[in-house]
């Protein structure tokens, strides 16, 4: 079984202790969002932390099609079948945030 936990931002990892990422740097990239899957079983799950005003949270799959969670007391939680390959959003002063990769799958 192999089962991986990433969390990436703008191609490279922000430094996470224990699942945690700096207050300063969720408000400076406006989210921040990590993937968890096993390779017996096709769901990947997508967990984010956005910091207050960001909305439009929007994930690309690999199928094509796009979801768009729901955001709850900043943060969301999606389970799907179809690799997520990118996220995006608007950020409280309007601009655009965007992360990607966010599945990078290895053999193994």
């Amino acid at each position: 079984m192999t089962s991986a936990c990433r969390s990436l931002a703008c191609g490279e990892e922000l430094p996470v202790t224990r699942g945690c990422v700096a207050t300063a740097d969720l408000r400076k990239r406006g989210a921040q969002l990590s993937t968890m899957f096993q390779s017996e079983d096709p769901t990947v799950t997508v967990f984010g932390l956005v910091a207050a005003g960001v909305h439009g949270v929007t994930i690309a799959l690999a199928d094509g099609t796009s979801l768009t969670p729901e955001i709850v007391d900043d943060a969301f939680v999606l389970t799907t079948k179809s690799d997520p390959l990118r996220a995006t959003w608007t950020n409280p002063d309007g601009g655009a945030g965007k992360q990607e990769p966010l599945v990078v799958r290895t053999s193994g």
